[in-house]
């Protein structure tokens, strides 16, 4: 029972009432207090206290007090002699309740069992709900022991049924794949008669390894793990309708066993285990592609804006004091207008300086545009064979018209990902607005191609548009998402967007 209780609380929960102060009687002294304690304890916990130190000193007190007996004589109670055993009959008698018998104990493990919502055998939230169902049915709960004991025996219940079901739904090629995730060299000299000294790692620890450094080997690999796992062929079904707090329980097991531990498990609780840790990664994978989309938009863009400050800098020579030289420039000019630039000009501003001025001048204009060259033809040579394939294994979805735009030009890319050709076709309804920024107008409607669109130039201002958009959308709180990934062919979202 709560220990901290206010005045409110104490009135509105442990108040007699006229028919039970009526149900006192002639009781007196210890015994009328006890029964109060009793009657009160029954109908906020459903059960009754087990000594006199569960029931708080305020309760007591408060009590007491309506009874108009001393809260010391607490102490003269025998809470478990044949008075306190009347005591309780006639509560449950008043109050219509049963007491918790031992043929009562199938049925409530059997409806434990059926809203455990994990395995956890020290779940409070389960005994709690198995409190409030006893108390609807208006019988009295068991003690704390053995409410403990049979909710332990409900997990354990609901564990098997749930590795019975999760492997009976199992195809025998989803059976044969899941064992061969845990085959390794090391295991054909498990009898201990041809030990292997250096044992190959085993295909689960690959699956379980999380994704490297931004490059396009990392984004084939998980594209590769993305495709290993789709290919196991898991019941989305049934995963689908088990509670997430279960899977994830499993998933944790089977991540933190070795193969080893893994092989000598029961069939089913083996396949099982692993069935649910492939499960989850294939969603934290497609989390780890959406990272790698987003990030490899930001890098290519990076990168470009490193590599072309590092060529400036290295051609470029400051020039300092252009102000002086300008003002040193103009008096001279004006003072002999009709002199040569060799007898007026070069006296003062040497020619190496005003070569010097025309390449920073030239540099610090066309400095945006040679970052637009560099990031245009970066992705084109390098990160443009991997992008297609991202967009291929994951499916964006928006249920907000401000993201329109994008996903028409995510469908047109998917749409022309096998065109041989530089250009989209001249007829193709190619959405520029919200997609293509005005700096990049000039590189995405080709001139040579009498302003057709570029599509490499267009495939890199889609993936930075998209690479604002999701992390906006990621970022704003929301109670759901509105512009996210899926994995192709599932219903279930991907987990890594927050909701708010």
């Amino acid at each position: 029972m709560n220990a901290d209780w206010q005045a409110d609380q104490l009135e509105r929960h442990f108040t007699l009432s006229a028919p039970e102060r009526a149900l006192l009687g002639n009781k007196s002294g210890a015994t009328r207090l006890g029964f109060a304690l009793l009657l009160k304890s029954f109908q906020l916990e459903g059960h009754f206290p087990d000594y006199a130190g569960s029931v708080p000193e305020r309760v007591v007190q408060f009590i007491a007090a309506q009874c108009g007996v001393s809260a010391l004589l607490l102490e003269q109670l025998d809470w478990q002699g044949r008075s306190a055993r009347l005591h309780r009959a006639e509560v449950r008698e008043y109050l219509g309740s049963a007491p918790f018998r031992t043929r009562d104990e199938p049925a409530l493990v059997e409806w434990l069992a059926a809203h455990a919502t994990d395995f956890d055998p020290s779940s409070e939230s389960l005994k709690h709900a198995g409190l409030t169902h006893l108390r609807s049915l208006r019988v009295e709960a068991p003690g704390v022991d053995r409410l403990g004991r049979l909710v332990r025996e409900a997990v354990r219940k609901r564990e098997a049924q749930f590795v019975r079901e999760s492997a009976g739904l199992l195809s025998v090629d989803t059976r044969l794949a899941l064992d061969a995730l845990v085959a390794t060299d090391l295991s054909a000299g498990e009898d201990g008669l041809q030990p292997v000294l250096f044992a190959a790692r085993s295909e689960l620890a690959v699956l379980k390894d999380d994704a490297g450094a931004i490059k396009v080997a990392t984004v084939i690999e998980q594209l590769e793990k993305l495709r290993q796992l789709r290919a196991l062929g898991l019941p989305s079904a049934w995963f689908s309708g088990v509670p997430p707090t279960m899977i994830a329980q499993y998933r944790r097991r089977a991540s933190s066993e070795a193969p080893s531990e893994l092989r000598r498990r029961p069939i089913e609780t083996r396949l099982t285990l692993l069935a649910c840790l492939c499960w989850q990664r294939t969603f934290e994978i497609t989390d780890s592609l959406v990272e790698l989309l987003i990030h490899i938009a930001h890098r290519i863009g990076t990168h470009a804006e490193n590599r072309v400050e590092a060529e400036l800098l290295r051609q470029l020579r400051r020039v300092a004091g252009k102000g002086k030289l300008l003002y040193k420039l103009a008096k001279a000019a004006r003072g002999t207008p009709d002199g040569t630039v060799e007898a007026v000009i070069y006296p003062v501003v040497p020619a190496n300086v005003l070569d010097d001025l025309i390449r920073e001048t030239k540099a610090e204009g066309s400095f945006e545009c040679n970052v637009q060259l560099v990031t245009r033809n970066s992705y084109g040579h390098h990160y443009r064979r991997v992008v297609p394939l991202l967009l291929e294994a994951l499916e964006f979805k928006s249920n907000n018209d401000r993201h329109r735009s994008v996903m028409r030009a995510l469908e047109l890319l998917k749409k022309h990902r096998e065109r041989k050709s530089p250009t989209f076709p001249s007829d193709e309804d190619v959405p520029l607005e919200g997609i293509v920024q005005d700096d990049w107008h000039d590189l995405v409607l080709d001139e040579k191609e009498n302003g057709r669109v570029n599509r490499i130039a267009f495939e890199m201002c889609v993936l930075d548009t998209l690479r604002d958009r999701v992390r906006w959308e990621s970022w704003a709180k929301r109670s759901r998402p509105r512009f996210y990934a899926i994995t192709c062919g599932s219903s279930r979202c991907s987990a890594r967007f927050t909701r708010g």
